[in-house]
């Protein structure tokens, strides 16, 4: 089954999961969101579920305005190769461009909006409030997934006092599987 199949696009529209990207460009004028039921290939295979530190059941890649196929690709090099690397398995997973992401069901959120950042300031906004929902929602996992979100984080988790740092913001998916390893 080709991901084009495995796909579907659930806000705001749903649509066929045999639609292509040319029609769904079409249809919506870009990518809205995108949610993907496969299972990762380890999964598949059975391999490395015994060694996996954790299974996610619903991860969020929430990225910066970009061409459907540039997502595909940010998604599977920024997020899903990192995380079988470090054996963390995201069993459902999807896309979004929409701060409102932040406001549905997740239990892990990859943040990537390093493209978007030059000449204003999105990411340090949108970085203040990803530290405000963690510090309401510890339960979730939060992780940057580009070196210039991960610089923005890094800058304004240095400025906050230390007693009200979020424990569930990591700069990148190796500190989340640290993380993981130490705390079980």
């Amino acid at each position: 089954m080709s991901y084009k199949q495995r796909c579907i696009v659930v806000q705001p529209y749903i649509l066929s999961a045999n639609q292509t990207d040319i029609e769904l460009k079409e249809l919506l004028g870009r990518t809205i969101c995108f949610v993907n039921f496969s299972l990762t290939n380890k999964m598949k295979s059975g391999r490395g579920m015994s060694k996996a530190i954790k299974l996610f059941t619903n991860a969020v890649y929430w990225h910066d305005c970009v061409d459907a196929d540039d997502v595909k690709l940010d998604f599977k090099m920024q997020v899903l190769d990192p995380c079988e690397e470090n054996d963390i398995i995201l069993e459902k997973h999807r896309t979004s461009d929409l701060p409102q992401v932040l406001h549905e069901d997740y239990d892990i959120l990859f943040f990537d909006w390093g493209g978007m950042s030059l000449g204003n300031s999105m990411m340090e906004h949108f970085c203040s409030y990803i530290i405000k929902h963690a510090s309401d929602n510890p339960s979730r996992y939060y992780v940057m997934v580009s070196t210039f979100t991960a610089y923005a984080m890094k800058d304004i988790l240095e400025r906050m006092d230390k007693d009200h740092i979020p424990l569930n913001v990591f700069l990148e998916i190796k500190d989340l599987a640290k993380h993981l390893k130490a705390n079980g």
